[in-house]
């Protein structure tokens, strides 16, 4: 008896599972329908015909696809073989695409009786039987290929002044790193000569205090419209330290876009720290989280203090980087960029002279006894 079946393949090239699958049949019977197609895999499966009754097979079927940006659209079908007798043709429709559609394309090809290859996209044969479609869910041509980003320049506001390592006053909004000139940044082995001292409120959220605004150029004009993050992490390593906001490249690719980067090592702090030393950038495309390949420099020198809002009289002009270092140590490898409070006595010396002082503290006296020990001793 000839058969009147319909067989699928569902190709899902995607970074994303297809989930939540429902199948519904008219005519005939769904055979190992799978209720996922997990990202990157492929499943066949079979809309099966009714023996003995006077029609074939029809069917639909539908998953949901959820990409990385939250979003779900839906990827639906309808596909029937019905007998020549009812004077019906073969058909397949995709009755809806997953979206949005400058992320997502899917098709199908199809073929039937003893045909060897798929036709042409989005076209089948009316006769012949059984049916073969293969459905395909891809991602538009600017999310397969290789992209390209420059990193331009970092901006910090530094809330206290700060003398650096070459007698230099920081102070407001400034460049901290610049891809133009980055070993110009460099100060010894961790350090940098555009130090920045944020003001932190102890206990608060550390993504609220020291933001950085990155500058960044795309290179292919298929970025144009497109979402993205950028991270910052160690050298070498995954952990990621800073990240971004989403943002969206410009229309106009040849223009800049800057992205605020939060630091995200940790949610709070009850004592100051500090981020020192190289930290490698890199942007991430949101709805395929695929990363983007950098051009040229993209490893920053930083050297980022967070300490209190309020700060000793004493200090009342800047803080002098030598003064400020020596207070700082890694928990851990000489590698690691964020560094914390090196001892106890560092921490009691670090919270009178970075913290709103009592009273006692305010006379001459305590003020400069307190100035004189500090800045000579640490």
């Amino acid at each position: 008896m000839p058969d009147y079946s319909v067989y699928v393949t569902v190709v899902n090239k995607t970074s994303e599972d297809l989930s939540n699958g429902y199948s519904h049949a008219s005519h005939g019977t769904w055979y190992r329908f799978p209720s996922w197609v997990s990202a990157g895999h492929t499943e066949n499966f079979q809309l099966q015909d009714a023996k003995g009754w006077w029609f074939g097979s029809e069917g639909s079927f539908r998953y949901d696809l959820t990409g990385h940006g939250g979003s779900t659209s839906m990827f639906s079908t309808y596909q029937r073989d019905p007998w020549t007798e009812n004077d019906q043709i073969n058909k397949v429709d995709i009755t809806d695409h997953p979206g949005p559609l400058s992320v997502y394309e899917s098709y199908f090809r199809a073929k039937s009786g003893d045909q060897q290859d798929y036709g042409r996209k989005n076209q089948y044969p009316t006769g012949g039987h059984p049916l073969y479609v293969e459905y395909t869910i891809d991602y538009t041509t600017p999310y397969k290929r290789t992209l390209k980003f420059k990193l331009t320049r970092i901006n910090a506001i530094s809330t206290h002044p700060v003398r650096n390592s070459d007698d230099r006053l920081i102070s407001g909004n400034h460049i901290v790193w610049d891809s133009s000139n980055p070993s110009s940044y460099k100060d010894g082995i961790r350090g940098s000569k555009e130090a920045n001292v944020f003001g932190y409120r102890f206990g608060s959220a550390v993504k609220d205090t020291g933001i950085l605004s990155v500058t960044l150029h795309a290179l292919d004009s298929e970025l144009s419209g497109l979402a993205a993050y950028l991270t910052g992490t160690r050298p070498g390593d995954a952990k990621v330290i800073f990240k971004s906001d989403v943002f969206t490249f410009p229309s106009s690719y040849y223009n800049d876009v800057t992205a605020t980067a939060r630091v995200v090592d940790r949610q709070t702090s009850d004592q100051p720290f500090c981020i020192d030393g190289d930290i490698d950038w890199g942007v991430t495309l949101v709805q395929t989280q695929k990363a983007l390949t950098r051009d040229g420099e993209g490893v920053s020198r930083l050297e980022l203090y967070w300490i209190a809002e309020t700060r000793h009289t004493a200090f009342q002009q800047y803080f002098p980087i030598i003064f400020m270092r020596p207070f700082f140590e890694s928990s851990g490898s000489r590698q690691t960029p964020v560094l914390a409070i090196r001892d106890n006595w560092s921490i009691d010396c670090t919270r009178r002279a970075f913290s709103a002082f009592n009273k006692k503290y305010d006379v001459i006296s305590g003020k400069l006894h307190f100035f004189y020990y500090s800045y000579i001793v640490c």
